[in-house]
Parts: C-alpha cells; sequence; structure tokens
C-alpha cells in the first residue's frame, strides 16, 4: 500500500503537466558576452581586489630605516576572470506588457577570497507597458548611472571615483514623456555593502530609497539622482545592553553626456554621506566618544567625487581619455573612528588620470590603458574626520593591456 502511494505521488505532476492543453508563449533565448584576457603591470604596491584586477588607491607611504618606501615595488599579473556569459530572455506579453530577463555572471568571486569562482552579476526580470516598466532582481545601483558608465578599460568602470553597486532591488519607471524618464526604486545591500558590520542594513529593518529622473534622447543625456538609506551596525552595546541606534545616510548626484557622431564625453559629480557601499572612500563612525558613552550614536564621513571621460572614434581605432578625483570632506559634527566601519578615511583627494587606445577587429578587440593614480594621505585628523597635516602624494603607474572576444 505504502508502495502505491509513493507511486502515485511520483506520477500526479507529470500526469497534471501532460494534461494541459494551452500553449506556452513564445520565448526567444539569446546567449552572449565576452571572453576577456587582462595582464597589468603597477609601480607601487596599493589597494585593490581580485589580485589586482580593479586598483583603487596606492598604499600609505611606509618608510624602513633606510628611509626607503617599501611600497615601491614593481608588480605583474595576468588574469581571465573577467570573462562574462549572459543569458537574455525576451517574448512573451503578460498582462499587456512586454516580458524580459536576463542573468550575468563573471568569475571574480564575492570576495578575494573566492576568487575565480562564478558571482551574480546581474538577475531580473521586466515587464514594459507602453509608459510604465517594473524591474525585480539585482541590477545596477541607479548610482551607477548605467547609461553614463566610463568607458575605462580597467575593471570597475571608473571605481572608487564612479559608485559601482549592483543591488537586489524593485524599480518602478515612469515615462512621462518621449525621452523623459523618472524612477523610484527600493533597494537591499547585496554583495556591495557598506564598510561596518555585515547585516547592518539588513538589520535597520528599512529598504534604501533612490530617485532618478533623467532625459534621455541620442545626443545627449541628463540625470539627477537622490537616495538615502539606513543602517543599524549594533543589537547591543559593548556592555550588553539593548540598543536602537540607527543611522542614515543621503547621496545626491548629477550626470550627463553628449554623444556626436565620432566624439562623446560622459560626465559626473556626486556628494554623499558613507558612500563606502559604492566602493568609494568614505564611512561613518561614532558620533560621541565610545570610552565614554555606551550607548553612542553614529556619524558619517562626508565624501566628493567627480569624473570625466572623453572618447573619440577613428573607425578600427577607439581613443578615449578618464579623469577623475575623489575626497574626504570629514563629518558635520564630532566624529570619533571605528575599526572597520571605513575605507581610506584617511586619504584627502585621490586623483587619476587614463589615457587608453582600443584597436576593434570584431568580433576581436585589444586595448592599452595607462593609469596615474595619484593619492594625498593625513598623518592626522581633525575632530571630524577630516584628515590633516598632508603628506607628500604617492603615485602608482599602472600598465594594462586587454584582449577581449565577443560573442
Amino acid at each position: 500500500m505504502l508502495r502505491y502511494k509513493f507511486l502515485v505521488l511520483l506520477t500526479f505532476p507529470y500526469l497534471f503537466l501532460c494534461g494541459q492543453t494551452a500553449e506556452k508563449p513564445p520565448i526567444k533565448i539569446t546567449v552572449s558576452g565576452y571572453i576577456q584576457h587582462s595582464m597589468y603591470v603597477d609601480t607601487y604596491k596599493s589597494t585593490d581586489t581580485r589580485d589586482g584586477i580593479m586598483l583603487l588607491y596606492p598604499n600609505q607611504q611606509v618608510l624602513d630605516s633606510n628611509g626607503q618606501d617599501v611600497n615601491k615595488n614593481r608588480q605583474f599579473q595576468m588574469m581571465a576572470i573577467q570573462s562574462r556569459p549572459r543569458i537574455s530572455v525576451s517574448g512573451p506579453v503578460v498582462a499587456g506588457a512586454e516580458v524580459s530577463g536576463l542573468i550575468e555572471a563573471d568569475f571574480l568571486g564575492t570576495s578575494q577570497n573566492y576568487i575565480q569562482m562564478i558571482r551574480l552579476r546581474h538577475a531580473y526580470l521586466q515587464m514594459k507597458w507602453a509608459k510604465v516598466r517594473l524591474l525585480i532582481g539585482q541590477y545596477w545601483h541607479p548610482m551607477s548611472t548605467p547609461t553614463c558608465l566610463p568607458s575605462t578599460i580597467q575593471h570597475g568602470a571608473g571605481a572608487p571615483f564612479h559608485p559601482l553597486n549592483r543591488s537586489p532591488q524593485i524599480r518602478f519607471r515612469y515615462d512621462p514623456l518621449k525621452n523623459l524618464s523618472l524612477l523610484l526604486s527600493l533597494h537591499s545591500a547585496g554583495y556591495h555593502k557598506s564598510s561596518g558590520p555585515y547585516d547592518a542594513a539588513r538589520n535597520a529593518g528599512i529598504p534604501e530609497f533612490q530617485f532618478n529622473t533623467e532625459y534621455n534622447c541620442p545626443t545627449f543625456t541628463l540625470g539627477i539622482i537622490a537616495g538615502y538609506k539606513f543602517l543599524k551596525p549594533r543589537l547591543t552595546t559593548d556592555a550588553g545592553y539593548q540598543t536602537d541606534e540607527i543611522i542614515g545616510s543621503y547621496n545626491l548626484s548629477a550626470y550627463g553626456q553628449l554623444k556626436l557622431k565620432s566624439f562623446s564625453i560622459k560626465m559626473q559629480g556626486l556628494l554623499g554621506e558613507n558612500i563606502s557601499n559604492y566602493v568609494m572612500i568614505g564611512g561613518y563612525g561614532a558620533g560621541e566618544d565610545p570610552g565614554m558613552v555606551d550607548d553612542y550614536s553614529y556619524s558619517n564621513l562626508v565624501s566628493y567625487s567627480a569624473w570625466t571621460d572623453l572618447e573619440y572614434d577613428f573607425g578600427k581605432l577607439v581613443a578615449g581619455l578618464f579623469l577623475a578625483q575623489t575626497g574626504n570632506l570629514g563629518a558635520t559634527g564630532s566624529y570619533y573612528p571605528l575599526s572597520g566601519y571605513t575605507r581610506a578615511a584617511n586619504i584627502r583627494s585621490l586623483s587619476r588620470v587614463s589615457p587608453r587606445i582600443t584597436l576593434k577587429l570584431n568580433p576581436l578587440s585589444f586595448s592599452l590603458e595607462y593609469g596615474l593614480t595619484a593619492a594625498r594621505y593625513g598623518a592626522d585628523t581633525d575632530p571630524t574626520g577630516t584628515p590633516t597635516n598632508l603628506e607628500s602624494p604617492v603615485m602608482n603607474h599602472r600598465f594594462l593591456f586587454v584582449s577581449r572576444l565577443t560573442f
């Protein structure tokens, strides 16, 4: 009897599916992506990730007993982990909306500890009506401006000067005019998290809110972004008492691009509190002395960034130039540092100049890029966390060669 019931349970789903006579809506599946090899040389030991595939900033100067800087060391590496498969789905119409979806991955892993393991980049479904779109899944954060990304060759699309973040989200878009879009989205932290405790965003119990309005036509794009997120770094104080202290932080940005026949220019400027979740310098700390106050409040560091990307298409040759600067402006009030709650908070300013050239032999391309990154560290900080007593700039020269097959 038991065996008979088991067979019925196994066959029931099959009989149910076979009994369905309605035809499935047509679905088109497209496979694309690229295979990429990167080779790079650096002249100064820097903070980077994934064995240097994404360079952030040169480290602070460290002198030995002979006065020699130990970070002046040449490094060489080759990697293919940027190679990227993508599956796009389109075709069905549901509730009057065109339905599409996308899954994209690479092999960078979610951290340095998991390098060369597969990593989910994008995974979302989208419903598109005449003037309304609904996107649900993991996709570019609005601050990453997917319609206005720097065209740098180095991985990271200009990070840590340009925001780099992909996050789980629900995104609602309304197009009141032909070229004008209004976007409201709710986010949670994915693997691009703020510095500090791992579950700080989750423990806040409140989603991140972002608003984006953009005017986009064939020749130019203009957009503004405003957002706010919440963090709850601790559930208990150091003395073991329950705490409800939550910190909020804002982000503001304006961006644009001009696209002519052979020439394009892209720009973005941003200002924000604790923008470390965008792989940028900054973070937060205590707003009161932790040595004196057990249930202390929190204080954000304010950071800024601005970049410009120029590109000219000669045909088979494409030349470009990336110019960028970012910096730490300190907190608006009292600030007490907490270990692990910031990224490069002792950098006062960080700059990059990066020319590039690409040879296009479709489906192949070969790119050469030079990057000069200079950091100005502070030996001390003032009560607001602003770096002071600035040291001489430290610089790294990167030479990068990339080969790519696009499919």
